[in-house]
């Protein structure tokens, strides 16, 4: 597990418009302390020569309903083919899954680029459509994480909330007074501590 940033620092967070739900529900999760304790019981007896699959972090993993450690976010898989025929032409192109919301794809230069730029138009929309039908919607969701992350941080390096709310006051041009940090943190701690495996689903 790796340390947690400077909640001061607002540039040690992940940026909303570019960060996928899954990331955020895995930046959620890693604060968690059952979960930080599991996996760091489990990291200890790994062995380095015995295969990541075996090692005893999967089915804390698993439980805490994550597919991976270093990065859940990240999905390792053979770029896969697709073959389509289009005005009896058959238009090859190769993609990778990078995350869920990033696909990674690859045209082949000596053939016409015309078909493969349609046929990779073709394949993003049906992606997007199929994948995140409410991606404005998430996007607008995951503005406050940021926010909540720095939350639990200051927390977890033992922040009292008068130290919270000078901090906060200080960076933010919107009011924060007791009631906001107490609504901060209680999402915060909702997200952290389950909430995370909505994000998941979405």
């Amino acid at each position: 597990m790796t340390a947690a940033p400077d909640w001061r620092n607002a540039k040690h967070y992940p940026n909303p418009a570019d960060t996928s739900l899954q990331r955020w529900a895995w930046e959620f999760l890693r604060r968690n302390p059952a979960f930080a304790a599991e996996a760091k019981s489990a990291v200890n007896q790994w062995k380095a020569d015995e295969p990541l699959a075996k090692a005893p972090l999967s089915p804390v993993l698993r439980k805490w309903g994550v597919a991976s450690a270093g990065a859940p976010v990240r999905f390792d898989v053979a770029p896969r083919l697709v073959r389509t025929s289009q005005h009896g032409d058959e238009v090859e192109l190769a993609f990778t899954l990078l995350r869920a919301d990033r696909l990674l794809l690859e045209f082949d230069l000596d053939a016409p680029l015309d078909p493969q730029i349609e046929r990779a138009r073709q394949l993003l929309v049906a992606n997007q459509r199929l994948n995140f039908p409410a991606l404005r919607r998430q996007r607008n969701q995951t503005e406050k994480f940021p926010l909540y992350l720095r939350v639990l941080d200051a927390l977890a390096a033992g922040a009292t909330r008068d130290e919270m709310l000078k901090e906060f006051q200080r960076r933010r041009a919107d009011a924060v007074d007791d009631r906001t940090l107490r609504y901060w943190i209680k999402r915060a701690t909702a997200l952290r501590d389950g909430g995370y495996r909505e994000l998941l689903k979405q």
